[in-house]
């Protein structure tokens, strides 16, 4: 029995008897025991009849799998989080056998598929904690340029990429890409995209200004504050936001800018404190001390 399929079947029950419906209520063209099957993990069921079951307990399939993958056991989620934990804590004993697990496990076959990408992300971030003047090699900008431009549309897992790899590509090529990606945001947005795009935007920015690309950094960040609205999570919103006051100070000395880091600074170390000390760190990187 899938252990998937059993919390899917499991949940839809539990939402069906919190809004005390029968399963004649929801269940439209499917018959009854269908859905107590699919309820109790015995058996699957269709994609169109699924949505219809969850459109008749007034229940949408963002929130419905929201729930399932609460764990994040999906390939993608585990991917992220373990990927942001070695990079906070410089691990490159983490890194690499988050290498081995993708080789391993994750599915692709396709030379130049996700997988590869997932592999260059760990090339890129193993390659700075060595030295953080590390840079993609020609072979793998073009690896990496052919992939973003296989398709028009952009998802979580491009944005994903993207936001791990960029910083480490020539401006010219991220620069085009950037534009790319904020295409295809326009078209589609949600609160994960929101995210996604302004966590790219601040590792860019930052890459940018630590390489002295001062004037692309700002022109990227001026450009992104009047092409996506602002972030929905207040940790990358913050920082977005100390990003742009850490132009401003470094543009005048302004300590007015100064100020308002420090502000944001002393109230995340309050409840954050390993997060206060990352941003020391790449803030002394750019020459800001607070």
């Amino acid at each position: 029995m899938s252990q998937f399929l059993l919390h899917c079947g499991q949940l839809l029950n539990s939402i069906r008897q919190r809004r005390n419906f029968s399963i004649n209520d929801i269940r439209g063209n499917t018959t009854q025991p269908t859905v107590t099957n699919f309820e109790h993990g015995r058996s699957d069921i269709g994609f169109t009849n699924f949505h219809m079951l969850l459109s008749n307990s007034y229940m949408g399939a963002d929130e419905f799998f929201s729930l399932v993958d609460a764990d994040d056991n999906d390939f993608l989620s585990s991917f992220i989080v373990e990927f942001r934990r070695a990079s906070n804590h410089d691990d490159l004993a983490a890194l690499a056998a988050l290498k081995e697990k993708i080789i391993a496990d994750y599915p692709g076959s396709r030379k130049h598929g996700p997988k590869d990408m997932l592999l260059l992300c760990i090339k890129g971030m193993t390659g700075y904690i060595k030295d953080p003047s590390f840079m993609f090699s020609a072979e793998d900008v073009t690896r990496l340029e052919n992939y973003f431009n296989l398709g028009n549309g952009w998802f979580f897992f491009e944005y994903t990429v993207f936001s791990a790899t960029a910083q480490f590509l020539p401006v010219q090529v991220a620069s085009q890409l950037a534009d790319a990606m904020l295409t295809s945001f326009r078209k589609t947005q949600t609160g994960d995209y929101d995210n996604a795009v302004a966590a790219v935007l601040f590792n860019l920015c930052l890459a940018w200004l630590y390489h002295k690309k001062a004037a692309e950094a700002v022109a990227l960040l001026q450009r992104a504050q009047t092409e996506i609205s602002k972030s929905r999570d207040p940790y990358i919103a913050s920082h977005v936001y100390v990003l742009q006051q850490a132009f401003i100070y470094l543009g005048d000395q302004s300590p007015v800018a100064l100020q308002h880091i420090k502000l944001i600074e002393d109230g995340l170390a309050l409840y954050d404190p390993e997060l206060r000390a990352n941003d020391g760190h790449w803030l002394a990187k750019i020459g800001i001390t607070v």
